[in-house]
């Protein structure tokens, strides 16, 4: 398209200096400039007007196109290292393909199939072949290294896991468990579900022997170091300090909102606090953060010498380490209460993962999948790579820089979406609980209640703000920059010097200078920014009410009380 249109525009201007030409001759031409100078001079100014106006368009063609280049998959590949990883390899892989798939179906057939695995073993090597088929076929991502076929495979997983799912949905409670029992045998038996939260005292004075048991119980648990490894992780995805407390505290609170349905949610006061958001997920967030701000700011040789160029067999190992590091690395500004559309995309990322990550305990439990099952370890290991990708995607759209999300992030907001729909579907149909027990405590309705209204009412905030500013006469554009909305071009390239107010911060001598541009808008504007300073407040209100639940439960255990009972605020 910029090239038809910039060969356009080199037709218009061939056309009208050809025009000029044939009209003037250069007796007549003389004469003109000679009785004109004024009008000489106009010429050369609408001229070299015309000329800017060209290099204009054809720099932004230039720019549009090199951005679209950039940003579109598919022609991405590393420089620097072995150009034979990067060459298609299409035929080779279907020749693989077909003997591998003859050796072990036909000559292997006998040593490797029996009446009790074929089924299992025919499973997963059919999954091995369409695993094979996206390694080679799949389009290539944004992502590179260690090589796009690593991505492709990813993607491909999350296919399976998405045809695995809508399957499920249509089998019964005994048709899923004898699914599962073909990967694990183990899956079936219901299993007794731990409370950490039944004995909450820092000091059993009743045992002599170990008074700290209950504090060296936790901390000898395996999932404090999952809990550090966890967040570090989170950190690498989510490359945001305020994403990452959002998450963190987040998921305590869903903890004592579930607490009443799930044993393993009923944690003690200083489990919450000291053990998870200040303990463990606090240092896993240094931890991840430190290691996002060495990447984002350190400077690496990533595309620059060939491996060839690295002596030695210890210089060419190192390279080869190399390409297990990122190519690039960007730190993310999610900026979550800048505009709608960074709000719902950020918003999008932490229901993704708090939901992904409660689909862990809800999954268990709804099937009877035991704790140590490597089922758990598959799909966990699988979520870390898709919640990589799709953050990456998420972002890219928060930032403008894609017009449509990626379909890694639209794969992921669907696979966590049929989980949840297979969880209710069989809690509902096994009546693993009565319906009067659904509905948590009503302090805890009261928080959640709470947190809606207040993120309605910032929404009635921000929709006011672009009604005012609307009828200022300006515009708000999509990076929150507030410009004037006029024909008068000259009156509104004034007004965009002035009014450029990222976040929606107007400056008084902005405010009237745009009423000096557009007569009247002095008061809308001093209206919008009032608007914009209760959105602000409303920002840091939001999450007040879940964090006054969290700590009403803590007393709760520090009182000693049992979990509180649906519905009901004394007495727990």
């Amino acid at each position: 398209m910029s090239e038809e249109r910039e060969g356009r525009t080199q037709l218009r201007q061939r056309k009208t200096q050809q025009r000029a030409e044939r009209g003037r001759t250069p007796e007549r031409k003389g004469k003109r400039d000679d009785a004109s100078p004024a009008f000489k001079a106009r010429r050369d100014e609408v001229e070299r007007s015309l000329e800017r106006s060209a290099e204009k368009r054809r720099s932004r063609s230039l720019s549009a196109s090199s951005t679209l280049e950039a940003a579109s998959p598919g022609n991405i590949q590393e420089e620097g290292f072995i150009d034979a990883f990067y060459q298609p390899r299409t035929v080779t892989g279907l020749v693989l393909l077909v003997f591998f798939i003859v050796y072990l179906t036909i000559w292997k057939e006998d040593e490797i199939f029996t009446e009790e695995n074929r089924l299992q073993r025919g499973l997963l090597l059919a999954a091995s072949a369409f695993l094979l088929y996206s390694m080679i076929q799949l389009r290539d991502g944004h992502l590179l290294r260690p090589h796009p076929a690593v991505w492709r495979v990813v993607h491909g997983t999350g296919l399976l896991y998405f045809m695995i799912l809508v399957y499920l949905l249509a089998q019964d409670i005994d048709g899923i468990t004898s699914f599962l029992q073909l990967f694990d045998k183990t899956v079936g038996p219901k299993e007794t579900e731990h409370s950490y939260g039944d004995d909450c005292r820092l000091y059993a004075a009743d045992d002599p022997e170990n008074p700290y048991k209950n504090i060296k119980n936790q901390l000898m648990d395996r999932f404090v170091i999952a809990h550090a490894a966890g967040y570090a992780l989170k950190a690498l995805i989510l490359r945001d300090w305020a994403l990452l407390w959002i998450v963190s505290v987040m998921f305590e609170v869903l903890e004592v909102t579930f607490q009443h349905m799930y044993p393993n949610f009923n944690e003690c006061w200083w489990d919450h606090l000291f053990l998870d958001v200040f303990g463990c997920n606090f240092i896993g967030m240094i931890v991840g953060m430190a290691i996002v701000r060495y990447m984002g700011t350190h400077q690496f040789n990533w595309t620059g010498r060939r491996i060839e160029s690295f002596h030695g067999y210890f210089g060419k190992m190192k390279r080869v380490a190399l390409q297990f590091t990122p190519r690039s690395f960007e730190t993310y500004d999610w900026h979550l209460f800048e505009s709608w559309r960074r709000f719902a995309v950020s918003i999008s990322v932490i229901f993704i993962l708090l939901l992904g990550e409660m689909n862990a305990f809800f999954l268990k439990s709804t099937f009877n999948i035991p704790i140590k099952s490597d089922i758990n370890l598959y799909r966990l290991s699988f979520w870390v790579f898709m919640t990589y990708m799709a953050t990456f995607e998420f972002h890219r759209y928060a930032e403008g820089k894609s017009r449509r999300i990626g379909v890694n992030s639209w794969l992921a907001a669907s696979l966590v979406s049929l989980e949840t729909l297979l969880v209710v579907k069989h809690t509902y149909q096994q009546n693993l609980f009565r319906r009067e027990h659904l509905a948590p405590a009503s302090y805890i309705m009261r928080g959640w209640t709470a947190t809606l209204v207040l993120v309605l009412l910032m929404g009635a905030f921000k929709y006011a703000r672009w009604a005012v500013v609307r009828l200022a006469g300006a515009k708000i554009l999509r990076d929150e920059t507030i410009m004037v909305d006029t024909d008068d071009k000259d009156a509104a390239a004034a007004a965009a010097v002035v009014a450029e107010a990222r976040r929606g911060k107007i400056r008084s001598s902005s405010i009237d200078l745009i009423e000096a541009v557009v007569p009247g808008s002095a008061v809308y504007m001093r209206a919008e920014r009032t608007l914009t300073t209760f959105s602000r407040v409303l920002t840091y209100l939001i999450p007040l009410p879940l964090v006054i639940v969290l700590l009403i439960d803590c007393y709760r255990t520090a009182a000693f009380h049992p979990p509180p009972m649906p519905g009901k605020t004394n007495g727990w």
